[in-house]
């Protein structure tokens, strides 16, 4: 659910508007899907690895460990650099949306824009457990909500409403837009297809958030690979059906849509509301205004909590000021606990000891038994006592539950020991990273770029939104890089220890590892990852021309 509050926001309802009009009915239905394909690729490639390792840090980590420190270092300030944009440029979306019912301009945008800063902000400084739970009602809203949009499309379709039969009407007419910049024909025609994968980028954007939340998640093992598959298939399917019935009800001919439009960017611009409009159902303007403004903040909220987290991994991996990665901890544990605690240099998100000695013995099979090159794991822990150890990965039944730090993913075996029990009463129920989350949301200033005499709440949303969706793509790319040699190190890995593994027993754990890992995997990889990674590099390279 926070991987649908994340995702959709603004690029669904506005952003669909962008893609009509560029591409055509047809076009922006193609650009959708394959964008869908690549989250798709994205996910199962990153369950696999959090799967296995869900405490060293999140993708920060685990390029760290398994590519180099310098991509582990740029990946994730790329990646707290999107989040941290993107903040903004929600926010300007939803000053720009309540701007509709405010028409008089009574109240200046800047206004609006510090409302809803404060209020995400706000959010964000409580436990996650709270922001959990505001984030799973907020996105059964916004779910509740395009459903009822969808379904209300395909009415008006079918010709309920003033208007007539419609059907396939404008992808038979015009299945791509006319021109792209002025650009006639084929060749415009196929701009405004490629200019769709760039939108779409930016709407899709944040699919693969459970990888980042994995250390705050119960039994993350199991839990976060499903979440990343289920929330793909819904994601695509609001998306993918979105901007199918967007095309079904509005020709991109429809000036409605033109960027030059005194209310573009603006609830009246997006094509589920221009074709209400047609349709004789004018009040549902409001309902729709309504879901973007909610998915706006909602999106907001998530970008802080995001951004904070790449933000405290970078900080816990030496990449970033050390007081990002600090903890506060209510109640703070008293001192006779202080052996057992967890301290800053030790967990990642209380990462358990055992995964430590796991973590170095897998990166020696990756360095090619080259030991001088554990700078990386030098980075985010402790290595000077380390030795490989037997790790079991279990699932953590519900009755483990209640037995978890601080909302970590590592059960905590139950034991009759009182001192054991008081230990874990003593456990914190408050754990923030409050100065990561106060750095984050303090990005959110941007928004007041709409305050400026010569700058409209519009464009400024424009320009952030165009800045977000190229560095979507850069995160993307590093991620995916960073499971192709993950999957390369595993394969050889496995062709080292087979020979030996009749005789050699620490083959044997090895090769039993390995077989841990293909339970996540996908049939498919490596070449899902190359495909989709070749996507990325494809887009980017030919965004600015």
């Amino acid at each position: 659910m926070i991987s649908i509050g994340g995702v959709i926001g603004t690029g669904l309802f506005l952003g669909s508007a962008t893609a009509l009009y560029n591409g055509g009915p047809v076009g922006a239905l193609l650009g959708y899907s394959i964008v869908g394909s690549v989250v798709y690729c994205l996910c199962v490639s990153i369950g696999e690895m959090i799967a296995f390792l869900p405490n060293v840090g999140g993708i920060v980590g685990l390029a760290d460990l398994y590519v180099d420190p310098a991509v582990g270092f740029s990946l994730g300030w790329a990646a707290w650099y999107n989040w941290s944009v993107t903040l903004p440029t929600e926010i300007a979306a939803a000053a720009v949306l309540v701007g509709a019912w405010d028409t008089q301009h009574h109240v200046p945008a800047w206004v609006f824009s510090a409302i809803f800063l404060i209020l995400a902000t706000s959010v964000n400084c409580f436990s996650s457990r709270v922001y959990g739970e505001f984030e799973f009602w907020f996105s059964t809203i916004k779910v509740v909500t395009i459903v009822f949009i969808i379904f209300v499309s395909l009415l008006i379709d079918l010709g309920a409403g003033s208007g007539p039969f419609i059907g396939f009407k404008n992808w038979k007419e015009q299945p791509f837009a006319s021109n792209y910049l002025g650009i006639d024909g084929s060749l415009g025609r196929f701009l405004g297809f490629w200019a769709v994968l760039m939108q779409a980028s930016f709407s899709f954007f944040g699919s693969e958030v459970p990888g980042i939340a994995a250390g705050e998640v119960i039994d993350a093992t199991r839990n976060v690979p499903r979440a990343l598959q289920r929330v793909w298939i819904r994601i695509t399917l609001f998306y993918v059906g979105g901007i199918f019935c967007a095309g079904l009800l509005v020709s991109p001919n429809n000036p409605a849509l033109q960027p030059n439009n005194p209310r573009a960017g603006t609830a009246f611009s997006s094509p589920f509301v221009i074709a209400f409009n047609e349709a004789g159902f004018t009040a549902l303007w409001y309902i729709v205004n309504a879901a973007i403004l909610l998915s706006a903040w909602s999106a907001a909220a998530s970008d802080i909590y995001i951004s904070s987290r790449f933000l405290f991994f970078l900080a816990r991996c030496r990449h970033a000021p050390q007081v990002f990665a600090t903890l506060f901890r209510y109640p703070s544990e008293p001192n006779d606990a202080a052996e057992d605690a967890p301290s800053d240099e030790e967990d990642v998100m209380d990462m358990d000891d055992e995964d430590l000695p796991y973590t170095i013995d897998i990166r020696l099979e990756f360095a090619e038994d080259h030991a001088g090159e554990l700078g990386a794991a030098d980075n985010c822990y402790d290595t000077e006592d380390a030795s490989p150890v037997d790790v079991t990965i279990h699932s953590v039944t519900n009755s483990e539950d209640t037995a978890l730090h601080d909302g970590g993913s590592s059960p905590v075996e139950s034991s009759d020991d009182p001192e054991a029990a008081t230990s874990r009463k003593k456990q914190p129920w408050f754990v923030l990273p409050l100065y990561a989350v106060l750095g984050s949301a303090s990005i959110g200033l941007l928004s007041f770029l709409s305050a400026s005499s010569t700058v409209s709440a519009e464009s400024a949303f424009n320009w952030l939104s165009s800045v977000a969706s190229v560095a979507s793509l850069q995160s993307w790319a590093g991620m995916l890089f960073t499971y192709i040699r993950w999957f390369q190190g595993t394969a050889y890995a496995e062709r080292k220890n087979k020979p030996y593994a009749e005789d050699d027993e620490e083959s044997r754990k090895v090769l039993a590892d390995i077989q841990q890992i293909k339970i996540n995997r996908h049939w498919g990889q490596p070449y899902l990852a190359w495909y989709a990674f070749s996507v990325c590099m494809i887009i980017l390279f030919t965004n600015g021309w």
